[in-house]
């Protein structure tokens, strides 16, 4: 074909050429008056004769350049002629194409294939074409292929470098079928009224709000094509498809805001736990997922919806409403009475007790509440895994003030040691921590399969999977709180006993964590534990000083502080020096003197905690819920206090993340929040 374009042209050129020496040869005959043609052909009619000339000339050549692109975009070459029939049928039935490319990159042939879908590309860029195939192109793996969807057809698509050739492959049916099937596969749910017995138990005068929860789960239900079905007096089972997942997802679960909404008329808190589970390969996975999802949400203080996928991380959905205060002594009791059991099981063997990196004085109370637990049910090693460069110095030096070298050495024990001694039948119980990542030696949980974690912070995406036992109670003040009431409750005759300078550690982190019982965490149960750590001797004055800021913290704190910058009306973020390495507790205290200002709904501080490191530490008043926004970071915590860790980064790169996360979820950490005191 080109041969034939060639010839064309060679031929359009030649005309060309002869019509314009003839056209010259005229006015030159015509100028000079030879013949006397200017008495024959008067100028009126010498100028029509030009001009219909011309008009000819762009008349044949608007033909010829049509007749050529015409001729250009035709396929002469059959895919029969290169391969042979037989070979060609064999294609043609297994929806097999090729699109051929010449140095440019622009199409020279393509196979009856897309003559059939009627693609005309020849003479068009490939990748102008369709973008998608440049991946193909720059791909240094041979076996590389992709699927496209091109119109309505998806495509198994391979490209062959050295001849220039893409190769595809017609899946429609295939792809078409699977979209089928993953709208249609089934998706296993549970729905869960969160604090149902308290409603119940006070709602004498108000006995219709749980049916109209029940009533407002039904409607949502018949919104979304959900079967339902009640399994427990708070709970249904729910079967879904995966298309009608995705529309729950899509309008981010609204039962959780219709639910919310209803008792706050009756001053009532009403909300749901809410948990999906789908892509599993029996029902039997999925319910299991389903359920693991349920515990997460309910770890997380409930009022909020877990979507669990296989090789997904979780998805989370709400979330708007502080965790309240849960003063049910019966479940109090049963995890401190789980707890007592596996440690009696396990006292003949090793016991590793672990808080998280940067140890605090929270952290540090926990530990040493469990290892009272353990001396009183006289185990032989139990230790407290803990290095001092991974503690906070005021941690540090209470520790170290608070107990003589000879009596250290007794339970402590450094992280190398630990894990070259802890083996699958040792217990390993973690406190103030559930994030692998953030523990003080990550390895030990690789180490033995009996791990119990105790914790108050939300459960994230990273868990310890296969756990003894999870007391995570996200409306406790801190870990501290926890074990103080694990010893209260787990204690027969004689109690429980606790040394008095454990008892003001204690009583220290709870100080700690909830800014001398400032907190919105704060309830009944921690000014009754703090009750239980006095009584056991806690010192009020040595606990607060333990807490004291040396003179130049306190520069620093007013110093970080002084670089605050509002972003957003009620939300203000501060700095400091990217050079200068702080305490994490210096990071949190700069926090908390943001919220002391008036106006302040949430407020945030970055600084660098280690050479290669640095933490964002967030507040808020209860009406933004900053763990939220920690999440989308990678960190986690509380609704209202939470932080995140950066490795390898400055502080300014950290504040560009800051300032995109709150751009793009601040809204959401608003939107609907239920501040509960």
């Amino acid at each position: 074909m080109r041969k034939l374009l060639r010839k064309l042209g060679l031929a359009s050129l030649f005309i060309s050429i002869i019509e314009i020496v003839s056209f010259g040869i005229f006015i030159g005959l015509y100028l000079g008056n030879i013949w006397d043609l200017q008495e024959t052909v008067s100028p009126t009619i010498f100028g029509y004769i030009s001009i219909g000339i011309v008009l000819l000339n762009l008349i044949a050549i608007f033909f010829a350049i049509f007749f050529i692109q015409l001729l250009n975009q035709k396929n002469f070459l059959k895919t029969e002629d290169v391969i042979g029939s037989e070979v060609a049928q064999i294609y043609a039935f297994g929806g097999i194409g090729y699109i051929v490319l010449d140095d440019e990159n622009r199409v020279i042939w393509t196979s009856e294939l897309f003559e059939k879908k009627e693609v005309e590309i020849i003479g068009d860029h490939i990748y102008g074409w369709c973008p998608e195939l440049m991946e193909l192109s720059t791909s240094n793996k041979e076996d590389f292929e992709k699927t496209i969807k091109i119109k309505d057809s998806f495509y198994r698509v391979k490209y062959l470098k050295n001849n220039r050739v893409f190769i595809f492959k017609d899946v429609s049916d295939y792809e078409n079928a699977l979209i089928l099937f993953n709208k249609n596969s089934l998706a296993v749910g549970i729905i869960m009224i969160d604090n149902y017995s308290d409603i119940a138990a006070n709602n004498e005068d108000i006995n219709d709000v749980i049916p109209r929860i029940k009533s407002q789960i039904t409607n949502y239900g018949k919104q979304h094509h959900l079967v339902l079905r009640s399994f427990k007096n708070d709970s249904f089972l729910v079967l879904a498809r995966n298309e009608d997942l995705e529309e729950m997802k899509a309008d981010g679960f609204d039962i959780l805001n219709q639910v919310r909404s209803l008792g706050r008329k009756d001053d009532i808190k009403t909300s749901l736990s809410i948990a999906f589970a789908y892509d599993y390969s029996t029902i039997y996975q999925i319910n299991e997922m389903a359920s693991n999802a349920l515990s997460v949400a309910m770890s997380r203080g409930g009022d909020q919806a877990v979507v669990a996928q296989m090789n997904h991380e979780l998805l989370f959905y709400g979330g708007k409403t502080e965790a309240t205060e849960n003063r049910n002594k019966v479940k109090v009791k049963s995890d401190a009475n789980a707890l007592l059991n596996y440690i009696t099981q396990n006292k003949d063997g090793k016991i590793f007790i672990m808080g998280h990196t940067e140890m605090d004085m929270d952290a540090l109370g926990a530990c040493l509440g469990v290892k009272q637990i353990c001396n009183y049910l006289k185990c032989k090693e139990a230790y407290i895994v803990y290095d001092s460069k991974l503690t906070e110095g005021k941690t540090r030096s209470a520790l170290i003030t608070s107990f003589p070298r000879d009596e250290l050495e007794k339970f402590i024990i450094s992280p190398k040691d630990a894990e070259n001694s802890c083996d699958n039948s040792s217990l390993l119980i973690i406190c103030d921590v559930n994030n692998p990542a953030m523990m003080m030696d990550k390895n030990l949980i690789d180490k033995t399969d009996k791990i119990i974690i105790i914790d108050h912070h939300r459960r994230g995406t990273n868990f310890v999977e296969s756990l003894l036992l999870s007391i995570i109670d996200t409306s406790a003040s801190s870990a501290s709180e926890l074990i103080t009431e694990i010893i209260k409750y787990g204690s027969t005759f004689p109690p429980i006993p606790v040394d008095e300078r454990v008892a003001t550690i204690m009583l220290s982190g709870i100080f700690l964590d909830t800014g001398y019982f400032k907190a919105n965490s704060v309830g009944v149960r921690t000014f009754e534990a703090s009750m239980v750590l006095k009584e056991y001797g806690a010192d009020n004055s040595k606990a607060d000083d333990f807490l004291k800021d040396e003179i130049e913290e306190y520069t620093q704190i007013n110093s970080i502080v002084q670089t605050m910058k509002t972003p957003f009306t009620g939300v203000v973020y501060c700095t400091a020096n990217n050079q200068d390495i702080l305490e994490q507790a210096t990071i949190a205290k700069a926090c908390n003197e943001c919220m002391h200002l008036k106006g302040m709904d949430a407020a945030f501080v970055i600084g660098r905690i280690s050479e290669n490191t640095i933490k964002i530490s967030a507040r808020s008043n209860g009406s933004t819920n900053v763990q939220l926004i920690m999440e989308k970071l990678g960190g986690g915590g509380h609704f209202s206090g939470a932080s995140a860790q950066f490795k390898d980064m400055s502080v300014e790169q950290v504040e560009k993340k800051l300032e995109e996360a709150l751009e793009n979820h601040l809204a959401d950490a608003q939107k609907n929040v239920t501040k509960e005191n």
